[in-house]
């Protein structure tokens, strides 16, 4: 990105063939919301174009086109697209498109209103912006989900689209295994890389020894700051 003189903290990138959707509210009408954006395309991507298509579908209407354009490699300023027929409403904003080329950039993309003056930034948050941008992990686990009810790996029902999704733009393992089959046991091996027989959290009254090494404990080592979000107390602190 540095040949388009961008800021990894700038720019969304997005595969081709992939949608990612918004949902928000538009300002008001009297404000003239508007959407604006730059895109790009990757120079190492001679000869090869990218489509930037952008969609809002909002709750009291069709979904329409209000973006359709084919970008060859470089970095181009999108005149603001008017968004007045749906001011006020709940909407979602559908960016997407096909292409040649790997992938495209959307730098800066934001909804504005008329006289917004942009106002100046805390350097501070720039400064934590591209701490976080150097290392982010999430994990996201999944409880009691049998790989023969996703799409991805064949079931015919669309009842895990989302996953899909994340399937069809990243890697997909077809020949991988949990240590248990029970949650305990198997988040207790996620969390610190040992067997179920190693840590020994193998029942509801066990806990993690304390000279386990987790990964939480290692990422807050390199100065990542953790957190975790639970519905299932079997994968939390009650377990270690």
């Amino acid at each position: 990105m540095s040949a388009l003189k961008l800021a990894a903290s700038d720019v969304v990138a997005q595969p081709v063939g992939t949608i990612r959707t918004y949902f928000l509210r538009l300002p008001a009408l009297e404000r003239e919301p508007r959407l604006e954006l730059e895109c790009a395309v990757p120079r190492e991507f001679t000869g090869k174009s990218v489509e930037f298509k952008i969609e809002v579908e909002p709750d009291s209407g069709s979904r329409r086109t209000i973006l359709d354009r084919w970008l060859p490699p470089g970095r181009v300023q999108i005149d603001p697209v008017d968004l007045s027929a749906d001011a006020g409403q709940f909407v979602r904003l559908s960016f997407g498109g096909g292409g040649t080329a790997p992938s495209g950039l959307q730098v800066k993309p934001r909804i504005t209103v008329a006289g917004e003056k942009p106002k100046p930034e805390d350097p501070r948050i720039e400064a934590g912006r591209q701490a976080l941008a150097r290392s982010n992990l999430l994990i996201i686990l999944l409880d009691a989900a049998p790989v023969d009810h996703f799409g991805s790996y064949g079931y015919p029902l669309d009842t895990t689209p989302t996953i899909d999704r994340i399937a069809r733009d990243g890697v997909r393992f077809t020949n991988a295994y949990c240590n248990a089959v029970y949650t305990m046991a198997s988040t207790g091996s996620l969390m610190t890389g040992q067997f179920p027989d190693a840590h020994r959290v193998l029942y509801s009254k066990n806990r993690l020894p304390r000279e386990a090494h987790t990964l939480a404990e290692m990422l807050a080592a390199k100065g990542m700051k953790t957190a975790a979000f639970l519905a299932n107390s079997n994968a939390g602190a009650l377990r270690g």
